[in-house]
């Protein structure tokens, strides 16, 4: 069985203004609609920082609630990924299922990278930017465009989900 809990964490920062957070939008809804109909799947999700707050989350769908199609975060502030991924680990933890999945989406380098550690499988979606693949570089991929996104999950969860593929 899957008896996976997998957690979306969405980057809101200043810097994905424009298409970047389009693009994130789009992403985070066709993944989250996609998770949604496997059988097993625990899904939430998140973004960050919260409008109008440094160092905070805003939880877009919680773990175990309706799915509903209201995806329409805004962008704010700077990028606390540290606090963020501190936050979802915690969230992703408290989930009974035994595999915790994090993917995060982003486009672009945190506030203070050296702070950030893989402390759970955590796979990185990069928005308009390479700088993902400095944070991830074995477990992310970038997308341009929205036709991207097939592809860019498949390459790095090809492995994750189904043990032995």
């Amino acid at each position: 069985a899957v008896n996976t809990a997998v957690h979306l964490l969405v980057d809101c920062s200043g810097s994905m203004v424009g298409k970047p957070i389009r693009h994130a939008r789009q992403a985070c809804f066709a993944i989250a609609s996609a998770l949604r109909a496997v059988p097993g799947i625990n899904l939430g999700v998140t973004t960050f920082p919260a409008q109008g707050e440094t160092y905070s989350v805003s939880p877009v769908l919680e773990h175990r609630k309706p799915f509903h199609r209201n995806f329409m975060f805004e962008t704010t502030g700077s990028t606390p990924l540290t606090e963020a991924l501190l936050w979802a680990t915690q969230e992703l933890c408290r989930q009974p299922e035994p595999r915790k999945v994090l993917l995060l989406i982003t486009d672009g380098a945190p506030d203070h990278p050296g702070t950030c550690r893989q402390v759970i499988e955590i796979y990185g979606l990069g928005i308009w930017d390479e700088s993902i693949k400095k944070l991830l570089p074995d477990s992310s991929a970038v997308i341009y465009y929205l036709s991207d996104l097939s592809s860019a999950l498949f390459n790095i969860l090809q492995n994750t989900l189904i043990p032995g593929r």
